[in-house]
């Protein structure tokens, strides 16, 4: 998603930093870094955080964080173009790392239920510098399954929950404009069960806007 869409998130090539949400050990990191851009992680599962250390085949150092919250952590590879926030990422604030022009996000707003999806997306535009956009990674299913004797996960579902493409819209407009860019349906991908995973570009608007449709790219 990530490397077909960056110059969708990045379109003139001036961000120099970005926030990658609930980013586990997303391997598109590394690649971030590796492109001189300074990688700003966060997530609240702390295993995946330190196998992704521990793969890098790089020094860190790790301190605390007390301002995203009393137990949190920072880890920082010694070269400082990757840091990873252990905690809640909906106690991010600007205080720690400032606002930003790039956000990425893959799917990490589907372990969300409606109430704290709602305030994710307040908190990725308080975030945001206007002008800042955010790819995002959400996919639907078919949420009758839930319901069906012969759906049988082998773990509780949700999550991951169902995102619409309206659902974005009401949870990011009308701060932002919403495009979706990409789409991708898979047979069997939910549990053997069809899914379609939506790309989008969210972009803070300049100015108060008014009311826009999704928009899907031809």
């Amino acid at each position: 998603v990530l490397r077909k869409h960056f110059d969708k998130l990045n379109p003139d090539g001036k961000s120099q930093k970005v926030l990658v949400t609930m980013c586990g050990m997303a391997v598109d990191m590394t690649w971030l870094a590796d492109k001189g851009m300074e990688v700003i992680g966060v997530d609240i599962a702390l295993p995946a955080l330190t196998k992704f250390i521990a793969q890098s085949g790089q020094d860190w150092t790790e301190t605390t964080a007390p301002k995203l919250g009393p137990d949190a952590k920072l880890f920082t590879r010694n070269d400082g173009n990757i840091k990873l926030y252990w905690g809640d990422v909906l106690e991010f604030t600007e205080e720690l790392e400032g606002t930003f022009d790039s956000i990425f996000d893959v799917a990490g707003i589907q372990v969300l239920d409606s109430i704290n999806a709602r305030l994710f997306a307040k908190k990725i535009k308080s975030l945001l510098n206007p002008g800042g956009r955010l790819l995002l990674e959400a996919g639907i299913y078919d949420t009758k399954l839930l319901d069906s004797d012969n759906f049988n996960p082998p773990l509780p579902v949700p999550p991951p929950y169902s995102v619409t493409p309206k659902d974005v819209q009401e949870l990011f407009e009308p701060e932002c404009s919403v495009e979706l860019i990409d789409q991708i349906h898979f047979d069997t991908y939910f549990y053997g069960h069809e899914k379609i995973n939506y790309n989008y570009i969210i972009t803070k608007k300049q100015e108060q806007p008014g009311h826009s449709k999704v928009k899907v790219e031809s």
